[in-house]
């Protein structure tokens, strides 16, 4: 079994999502275990889980519908992103590889570039280029200065033409090990508050090992303010708690409280240990976004 997490560049066109929710829930051997949409960042991220011939099919069916009714000329999204199905993540759950979702990862993007006629990028383990390995230096100068980026001769795809899809970009597809995304929401409208404590944690900025965060501003039914936004690359070596302890000291530091916590996607059940600022994180996760409880469904 697979899991992939696939962005899409729509997070406020309910029809659309309901289209690309039935694409994937059409496939045989599929299973969609969860999906989140957020009309600030203007994107929806799927877990989905099958096997490599399902999670194949889901992704081309995804990214179809992805292609067809996202126009990047018209998107203003706060989060980063290239392609209207931005990123898919595949990682090995039971009885798979890393090896089998990099071959994955080749045969999906060869399959999307031929298909969908969209530069494909792969990334992490995927890649053989150390200067893209990481999907934030694929995804510099965003969708805007991708037709620039793609003349580069150390910018030629992986797979597919070397000029972006006019309205859908392109696509970024790797192997990698799970990850958390994990939201903090202040009870400030300030960004550069948000802003510092994202610099203080990141590891790009000598901050903590394997995290990746962004201060941004939010504006959405769920909170209203600024944001830190984070993604965690190896838990087991920076654990939640961890980080979470570091962006609450540096929150009170500044004299901003805490607005609330924010998962997105599922969680591995062994990263849900330890205690931030007194609080056990398991407090701070539901139980059906433990990735283990949803797997039997």
């Amino acid at each position: 079994m697979i899991e992939s997490i696939p962005n899409i560049s729509e997070g406020r066109s309910r029809s659309v999502i309901r289209r690309a929710i039935q694409a994937v829930e059409r496939i045989d051997g599929t299973n969609l275990l969860d999906f989140s949409s957020d009309s600030t960042h203007h994107r929806t991220v799927f877990t989905i889980a099958g096997s490599e011939l399902a999670i194949q099919n889901a992704i081309l069916a995804l990214a179809t519908v992805a292609a067809q009714n996202i126009d990047l000329r018209q998107h203003d999204g706060i989060h980063p992103r290239i392609g209207a199905i931005d990123v898919v993540p595949l990682v090995p759950l039971l009885g798979a590889s890393l090896e089998q979702c990099i071959a994955l990862s080749h045969s999906l993007g060869k399959l999307l570039a031929e298909t969908l006629n969209i530069p494909v990028f792969l990334y992490e383990s995927s890649s053989s280029f150390t200067h893209r390995q990481r999907l934030e230096q694929i995804r510099k100068g965003g969708f805007e200065q991708l037709a620039k980026k793609l003349r580069n001769t150390n910018w030629q795809p992986d797979y597919g033409p070397v000029r972006p899809h006019p309205s859908a970009g392109a696509c970024v597809i790797g192997a990698r090990k799970p990850l958390i995304a994990f939201n903090v929401n202040l009870k400030s409208h300030d960004l550069a508050i948000a802003q510092h404590i994202a610099k203080t944690i990141r590891s790009s900025n000598g901050g903590l090992p394997f995290v990746k965060a962004l201060g941004l501003l939010v504006s959405t039914n769920k909170h209203d303010g600024s944001q830190i936004s984070m993604n965690l690359t190896n838990y087991q070596r920076t654990p939640l708690a961890d980080v979470l302890n570091v962006v609450f000291e540096e929150a009170g530091k500044l004299e901003v409280e805490i607005a609330g916590t924010e998962l997105i996607g599922l969680i591995p059940a062994d990263a849900v240990v330890g205690k931030a600022r007194n609080t056990p994180i398991r407090k701070l996760i539901a139980a059906n976004q433990i990735l283990e409880t949803r797997l039997p469904q």
